[in-house]
């Protein structure tokens, strides 16, 4: 969950909000590269509010915090299309930390991903957020433990299931009341078999 108390969160809003302004603005490789700035000024500031709690893992809180606000504000309307895309990039990510060891990510991650410019313009704001994150976790992790690589995961898919539940899911929902759309026949026919077990 992305709830942190309102004095850690005002301590980390001043950053999050000068990161997300430069990231509204790339709209080619070089502006990408010129996030490493704020993306460490962010990592700092989350390290340091983190460690005042002083126990293994602490940064988990701070870390989803920020990256879920980052979310929310780059997606502001959550098409479904934008939305899938930043799912797949999420899931990227998350399989970059699940399989690999901290040296090896970074390096990657660069080699794998396409360059900014040959993104189509709708789904450059996913591209960037995901770059963002790939940093943002590598900057704020305590150390290159297996345990941190597994706790930046869980931070990773607790964005995506958050996400769901409280934005997509409601638009599905509305999608199925249309009466043009209407839910799926199969959908129906086992929601009743259930229902009536």
């Amino acid at each position: 969950m992305p709830y942190i108390n309102r004095v850690k969160r005002d301590e980390l809003y001043p950053f999050i909000n000068m990161l997300v302004g430069e990231m509204l603005r790339v709209d080619a490789e070089p502006k990408l590269r010129a996030l490493n700035n704020p993306v460490e000024a962010l990592a700092s500031a989350i390290n340091i509010v983190a460690g005042k709690n002083n126990h293994f893992g602490t940064f988990a809180d701070e870390l989803n915090f920020a990256l879920h606000t980052i979310s929310l504000r780059m997606f502001p309307s959550m098409e479904y299309f934008r939305s899938a895309h930043f799912t797949g990039w999420l899931e990227e990510i998350i399989g970059l930390f699940r399989d690999l060891r901290f040296e090896l990510i970074q390096g990657t991650y660069r080699k794998r991903r396409s360059s900014l410019d040959t993104i189509r313009p709708e789904f450059r704001p996913a591209y960037v957020t995901a770059w963002v994150f790939v940093e943002i976790c590598l900057h704020v992790t305590p150390d290159n433990s297996d345990e941190t690589r597994h706790l930046i995961v869980g931070v990773l898919r607790h964005i995506d299931m958050e996400i769901y539940r409280r934005l997509l899911a409601r638009y599905e929902n509305r999608q199925i009341a249309y009466p043009n759309h209407g839910d799926l026949p199969e959908y129906v026919r086992l929601i009743e078999d259930t229902e009536r077990k």
